[in-house]
């Protein structure tokens, strides 16, 4: 034996004497604080998940196949939930105008310390389809402000945030607040407003005009 080999061999004996301990202590003290975590992770695992891994690891590639169906049965069944889901619609109601101009009228107010107007209009709205619709908001076009619908609840005359059943027909009313104003007091204007629904559909009434009601 060489006098480099002498060393070598010094070297491993004392390094698995003095560090080996120390090394498989390290590691236990390791894979203890892993152990819940593992347990953790495969316990949040969807269940079909770990059947497969169990089949795969105690039955191999015949474990591998049965896995395979059952994904494939899996997808196909999520498929046909996917096929039968009712499609978004793209229109869900037919806004109306009242009668009277009176219900279509802007003033002046603040908003804190800026000074700002709002914008107040009525409307007969009737759902076309066949489930309940939510107006969540409205808008006009020019100036872009917006601001919320409060929709009559059918057999009352509360106004909140009721759905319209389906084919059904009841009274909604727009309150849109803007700064800074963009007409002085006295003055008319006509825009286009839009109710939108639950869905995002916007429904324009186009060429409405209010009339100043005065300051707030």
């Amino acid at each position: 034996m060489t006098y480099f080999e002498k060393i070598r061999d010094t070297v491993t004996t004392e390094v698995l004497k003095t560090w080996m301990p120390s090394l498989l202590l390290l590691m236990s003290g390791l894979f203890a604080g892993l152990v819940p975590t593992i347990r953790h992770t495969l316990l949040s695992l969807p269940p079909s998940l770990l059947l497969g891994l169990l089949a795969i690891s105690l039955l191999g590639n015949s474990g591998t196949v049965a896995y395979i169906l059952i994904l494939r049965k899996r997808a196909r069944k999520l498929k046909n939930q996917f096929e039968n889901y009712p499609e978004i619609p793209s229109r869900t109601l037919v806004p109306l105008l009242k009668a009277s101009q009176a219900e279509y009228w802007w003033s002046l107010g603040s908003q804190g310390n800026t000074p700002a107007m709002h914008i107040h209009a009525e409307f007969i709205v009737t759902n076309i389809t066949e489930h309940g619709v939510f107006l969540t908001g409205a808008k006009v076009r020019k100036p872009a402000f917006r601001g919320y619908v409060l929709t009559k609840r059918i057999d009352s005359d509360l106004y909140d945030w009721f759905a319209i059943p389906a084919k059904q027909t009841t009274f909604a009313f727009a309150s849109i607040w803007g700064s800074p104003p963009f007409k002085e007091k006295g003055e008319s204007f006509t825009t286009s407003l839009a109710i939108i629904d639950q869905f995002g559909n916007e429904h324009w009434i186009e060429n409405l005009q209010f009339i100043y009601r005065g300051k707030l």
